[in-house]
């Protein structure tokens, strides 16, 4: 019917858009995450760390923007670390960060990037199109549709403009 339509679109989307970025993987080391509390941040103030992560963030897509798609990965991490309350933020920084591991065909980090994007903002469309684009590469398709599925139901139309 009309929803196997959708995921065939939906899907057909999303192998064009993974085939288009198509990279050969360059592994970037992960640093550790561990995220501190906010306690023991040098400065606990909300208005500072969110305003400190949205300067890495800033960084990280001015790096992107350049093709340093490894220094990206880094100042997206460091904001990340902020661990700010804000989840638009949180999710902004994962999803970065998921692209940029997506561009260096590190595609199963972007995944994981991806979920938490989605923990942060469950509808956030970009997010959820970089999940299911890194499922693709990593041939995960039933995994790939269900991420589609997510992506459908916050906005069709929106799937294709992304």
């Amino acid at each position: 019917g009309q929803d196997d339509l959708k995921q065939q679109l939906c899907k057909k989307h999303l192998l064009t858009v993974a085939m288009a970025t198509r990279r050969s993987p360059i592994k970037v080391p992960c640093e550790n995450e561990d995220l501190p509390d906010k306690e023991n941040a040098p400065d606990s103030d909300e208005d500072t760390l969110r305003a400190t992560a949205d300067g890495y963030r800033n960084q990280g897509n001015e790096a992107f923007k350049k093709g340093d798609f490894t220094n990206a990965i880094h100042f997206y991490t460091e904001g990340i670390k902020m661990n700010c309350n804000e989840k638009e933020l949180k999710a902004k920084l994962y999803n970065n960060r998921a692209t940029a591991h997506f561009k260096l065909g590190n595609h199963q980090d972007s995944l994981r990037d991806a979920e938490a994007a989605i923990e942060s903002n469950p509808t956030f469309l970009k997010a959820i199109v970089r999940g299911a684009t890194a499922c693709v590469e990593l041939k995960r398709f039933e995994e790939a549709i269900t991420w589609c599925d997510k992506g459908l139901a916050v906005s069709f139309e929106g799937i294709f403009n992304i």
